[in-house]
């Protein structure tokens, strides 16, 4: 009896852990980066290297921006970052 009652708890522990774990906060990965800051540090044409999340990134914008500009990730395609320099159309 003792076996059961210890297996369930131990069941009923791990199922709210696997709940609460579906339900928090995207930490890592592409989505956590979609309308993050990027600062423009270097600029050739119209393409970027910027630094967004304590990296440097390579990133591509349609309107011009310049070095120390700050623009938005508007999207990820591989390891290019796609640029918007206004929050607000995100």
């Amino acid at each position: 009896m003792g076996f059961s009652i210890s297996s369930f708890a131990f069941f009923i522990l791990l199922l709210r852990f696997v709940l609460s774990t579906k339900k928090s906060k995207v930490v890592s990965g592409i989505e956590e980066m979609l309308g993050k800051e990027a600062e423009v540090i270097h600029k050739k044409g119209f393409v970027y290297q910027v630094r967004c999340h304590g990296e440097i990134w390579s990133a591509r914008s349609d309107t011009e921006l310049q070095i120390n500009d700050i623009a938005y990730v508007k999207s990820i395609s591989g390891l290019i970052l796609q640029l918007q320099n206004t929050k607000d159309k995100l």
